[in-house]
């Protein structure tokens, strides 16, 4: 439930605030996708992609109360598969 007067916080903030704290092996280009994106791209469900985070599989990325993923690791897994 958002707080009165204050306002969500927009993706191109969250963008840099994630690029602030960027992990080893990511790239400055780099995009992030939420679960709802990622499943749509692997054409898996949402429960199959948490199911990936739990595996440690994927590296979530926690901005406010958003799960997000580095788009090229989930690339990854198309190639790897």
């Amino acid at each position: 439930m958002r707080q009165k007067g204050k306002k969500p916080m927009s993706v191109k903030f969250l963008d840099a605030k994630i690029s602030e704290h960027r992990p080893a092996g990511s790239y400055p280009g780099d995009k992030y996708i939420n679960v709802k994106e990622a499943a749509a791209l692997l054409r898996l469900s949402e429960i199959s992609i948490r199911r990936l985070l739990w595996k440690k599989k994927l590296t979530r990325y926690k901005a406010g109360g958003r799960t997000l993923l580095r788009q090229s690791q989930v690339m990854g897994l198309i190639h790897e598969a």
